[in-house]
């Protein structure tokens, strides 16, 4: 059965094992595609992030992604189809060039970006950042720009 929601608290991304110092920076809490191998359908509504060597609880939903991640994880200049993604920081300043004019976000703000608009995540400070992607087709629906 599936979960009637899934909670993500700050505080259980703040202290996720993959977004600490040293760390991959990024963790998928909602996915288009369950990937056996690394995740695992989440069975509590309050998420938590996997102990080591646990598959990470994710919610399988169609056309939506969510994954926190911070100025460690690798982001490339990229495009989408037909999602849109809201960047809501959660942590710090992030820097984010879109369309060629770079935006400062500080803890609380957001920002949404269209379909079909290049942009990139700047690593220039310490952040936590959440990303949320609806209308999203998954990986096909992701272009280098």
């Amino acid at each position: 059965m599936a979960l009637p929601a899934l909670l993500i608290r700050k505080s259980s991304a703040g202290l996720d094992p993959q977004l600490q110092p040293g760390a991959r920076g990024a963790r998928k809490q909602v996915v288009t595609k369950l990937y056996e191998s690394k995740e695992r359908l989440a069975s509590d509504v309050f998420w938590s992030s996997p102990t080591e060597g646990e598959k990470c609880p994710v919610m399988v939903a169609d056309n939506l992604e969510v994954a926190t991640f911070n100025e460690v994880t690798t982001q490339d200049r990229h495009s989408h189809g037909k999602a849109r993604e809201i960047y809501i920081v959660l942590r710090g300043t992030m820097y984010i060039e879109v369309a060629g004019e770079t935006y400062g976000l500080g803890t609380g703000d957001m920002i949404v970006i269209n379909p079909g608009v290049a942009h990139e995540v700047l690593r220039q400070t310490n952040f936590l950042c959440r990303v949320i992607t609806p209308d999203c087709g998954g990986p096909a629906d992701k272009f280098d720009a």
